[in-house]
């Protein structure tokens, strides 16, 4: 499955003064700490741009628009956990020293919006499914070896090689759902959202001429917004040729799916298809 992971692995915006920093290594990434203050106080951002929100304990991602909580954590007296990590890809963690349990939470890949060729293609025109979520909680050692693995079928953690938990990738119009992995450490478990399905409409050009107007399926979303589903992209097609005439709503990325996650939206083949965005590992200790 096509994933686009540029923005994790090249792109870090520093959002803030220089009070507060962003620092990426080859394992994990460590984002800027603000407080709610801070973080509404901040510029216009693009869509995109992350902050670690230290009041509300939640990954903060704008879109272009507002700020989206993508960590299921609140802030309580439950939640005493002081360090974060964020994993978009596979790699190791190390638990370090005192530390005896971690909360981690898993979000599956998003999966790609189908594609429409041409007026008889035999395709619906679904979005892509949003991935699965999951948080569990691990007993775990200092020293101990944590693996977190993105596949094509499942993101998981494996503890000195033994699974522990692992949220189901979504695929083209289905939803990551579903038991991966049988354990009693899990908390919570949220199935993605199914791609959305595509309207289809006729209208007479002219005299003869006939034009199949296909509004694509949007991407199903992740928890805990569900709103970070790839947009919709609208097509025209000649009835009697097959061909595809155009398209309006949408430039190329934004009919993909938004991290962690979210699912790509419908669109024509080799223009606008969305494709789905990968999922997440987050370690709080």
């Amino acid at each position: 499955m096509k994933k686009k992971l540029l923005l994790f692995a090249f792109s870090i915006p520093i959002l803030v003064k220089a009070q507060v920093a962003s620092e990426l290594s080859p394992q994990s990434l460590t984002l800027p700490r603000l407080s709610t203050a801070q973080q509404n106080s901040l510029p216009p951002q693009q869509a995109g741009n992350m902050v670690y929100n230290a009041d509300e304990k939640k990954l903060a991602v704008h879109d272009g628009t507002e700020w989206n909580y993508i960590s299921g954590i609140s802030n309580s007296s439950l939640n005493p956990y002081k360090n974060h990590k964020l994993f978009t890809e596979t790699a190791t963690f190390t638990v370090p020293p005192g530390i005896t349990n971690i909360l981690i939470e898993i979000w599956g890949n998003g999966g790609n919006g189908q594609v429409m060729s041409t007026v008889s293609a035999n395709v619906p025109c679904s979005g892509g499914g949003g991935g699965q979520y999951v948080q569990c909680l691990a007993i775990v050692n200092p020293s101990d070896v944590l693996e977190i693995v993105f596949s094509d079928n499942y993101n998981y953690l494996n503890k000195n090689n033994t699974t522990i938990a692992g949220a189901y990738n979504a695929s083209a119009s289905l939803a990551g759902s579903g038991l991966f992995y049988n354990s009693t450490n899990y908390q919570l478990i949220v199935s993605g959202e199914n791609g959305k399905s595509a309207d289809f409409s006729f209208q007479q050009a002219n005299a003869g001429v006939f034009r199949k107007i296909v509004k694509g399926g949007a991407g199903g979303g992740t928890y805990p917004t569900f709103r970070n589903g790839g947009n919709s992209y609208t097509m025209e097609f000649d009835v009697n040729s097959g061909q595809y005439i155009g398209g309006s709503g949408l430039s190329v990325f934004i009919s993909d799916g938004k991290f962690p996650g979210g699912g790509g939206g419908c669109g024509h083949n080799g223009l606008t298809y969305g494709v789905g965005a990968v999922g997440a590992i987050f370690l709080h200790y």
